[in-house]
């Protein structure tokens, strides 16, 4: 199963966060809809010694917060028990453990948490001595504010019942080229050549120099990006 995570640069670069979705080197590509161009980060400068104060009428604005390594939970909670409103938005990961596919709960941002502060009410310097939190992001001297309509849409793209992100299942095409995980013929690359049944394939795989067709389980293959 591919090994994906968000780069939050990308997001803060105006990249819709789905596609700000990267597969590691080697690993196959996820096919997942951007729900989200044209979305783009807004910079907004704090006038008083940059702790989030603007002296007219309170609006909100999401900033991002930089957690320290695996404390994203314990970042939300120790913000929320401070009274903020805070979006930590995460994902089912399909693992494999043991020979079985499990679904693992992580971050869809690794150690990054969004943070919506009415200005003139509240201010960004509790935060920073928060447990779990490294610190807030920021472009210079301005902190990044990340737009409405992003944290809106990422929302929506959640699970209604669950709040939690899914990642689509691995898409296999015809010709298109694939890695056995497990079995005798494990870490080969094959070409798929089409479903048998629905827990099967075909694979065309070259054996001691020679092509051999083979039916496998699908749950021990992962198709590989094009070349």
């Amino acid at each position: 199963m591919t090994q994906a995570q968000i780069n939050i640069s990308s997001l803060l670069q105006g990249q819709s966060p789905i596609q700000a979705l990267s597969p590691l080197a080697g690993e196959a590509p996820i096919h997942t809809p951007s729900p989200l161009a044209g979305e783009a980060l807004t910079i907004t400068p704090s006038p008083l010694a940059g702790e989030g104060w603007d002296g007219g009428t309170p609006t909100q604005r999401w900033h991002v917060i930089r957690s320290k390594p695996r404390a994203e939970s314990t970042a939300r909670a120790q913000l929320e028990r401070q009274g903020f409103r805070v979006y930590f938005p995460q994902l089912v990961k399909p693992a494999r453990v043991r020979g079985r596919w499990l679904d693992r709960i992580e971050p869809l941002f690794p150690r990054y948490l969004f943070v919506a502060l009415e200005s003139g009410r509240q201010c960004l310097a509790p935060i920073r001595s928060t447990v779990g939190v490294t610190g807030i992001v920021r472009f210079g001297t301005d902190y990044a504010t990340v737009t409405h309509g992003i944290i809106e849409n990422l929302m929506r793209r959640a699970d209604p019942q669950t709040g939690l992100h899914h990642l689509e299942q691995p898409v296999f095409r015809c010709g298109g080229k694939v890695r056995i995980l497990e079995g005798p013929f494990e870490r080969l690359e094959g070409v798929f050549e089409r479903y048998e049944g629905e827990e099967r394939a075909l694979i065309l795989l070259e054996v001691l120099g020679r092509e051999t067709r083979v039916r496998m389980p699908l749950d021990v293959l992962i198709p590989l990006p094009a070349t």
